[in-house]
């Protein structure tokens, strides 16, 4: 039994030490080139090892709407493009999911 304790032992550990996820929270701290830090101590996590997900790109939509022609003042459909979701911008706060042994970051969501 001894050997056995000893084993699950060294297998948690390991499994502790390769931190396969972790939620972790960061705040923007550039957006061109973008960066992210988590900790005041530690370095800005570079954009390269960042993946972001659709919740935190921009999202421009095309909006229906009704307008009168300038000329013979008949109705006409319009579009008009409308921002729904900003990019990240310095200062936002984010969830991000570490993954790839710390490799690198999903960021997942901006925190409102």
């Amino acid at each position: 039994m001894e050997l056995i304790d000893t084993l699950h032992q060294i297998i948690k550990e390991s499994m502790d030490a390769m931190q396969m996820t972790e939620l972790a929270i960061g705040t923007v701290e550039s957006v061109s080139p973008l960066s992210i830090s988590l900790n005041a101590n530690l370095p800005s996590i570079p954009e390269e090892a960042l993946i972001l997900t659709d919740s935190v790109k921009q999202r421009i939509v095309q909006a229906p709407g009704t307008g009168e022609d300038t000329v013979t003042h008949n109705p006409v459909t319009t579009t008009t493009d409308v921002e729904v979701q900003s990019d990240l911008q310095i200062g936002d706060a984010v969830i991000l999911l570490r993954v790839m042994r710390g490799q690198q970051f999903i960021v997942l969501s901006r925190i409102v």
